[in-house]
């Protein structure tokens, strides 16, 4: 929402017949646009436009990180399942590896004369 407003400068002068007034007006404008009593309130009210630049611009600022945060948060989601991918890639790699060596020790011991059960039991740690 965009409320109209004189744009600025707004300048802030005393007002004639008024003791301690400031009038706030634009610097080509005939009439006030406000009326404070004392220095403090009519200079925060005389700095209104340059205020509501900065809020439209930090408003933008923030929509532009919002965007940038939903992009990163969508590119973590991304990483987070391709490391469980891999995770269950590299489960099955190890098994079948496990099973290939233990399937090479089972046959180089029967090359070799032994007993497949003993040579089976030392792979897995079994001392029973």
């Amino acid at each position: 929402m965009t409320t109209q407003h004189t744009p600025g400068p707004w300048i802030v002068s005393p007002k004639p017949g008024y003791m301690g007034a400031k009038r706030i007006q634009h610097p080509d404008a005939l009439s006030d646009i406000a009326l404070a009593w004392g220095e403090a309130d009519a200079r925060l009210i005389a700095a209104a436009p340059e205020l509501a630049t900065l809020c439209d611009e930090l408003r933008a600022t923030c929509g532009m990180l919002q965007d940038e945060l939903s992009r990163v948060k969508a590119e973590c989601d991304t990483l987070r399942a391709e490391r469980v991918r891999l995770h269950g890639m590299l489960e099955v790699v190890s098994s079948e590896y496990l099973y290939v060596m233990n399937t090479n020790d089972i046959r180089d011991s029967r090359q070799n004369g032994q007993n497949a059960y003993a040579i089976a039991k030392d792979a897995v740690g079994d001392d029973t």
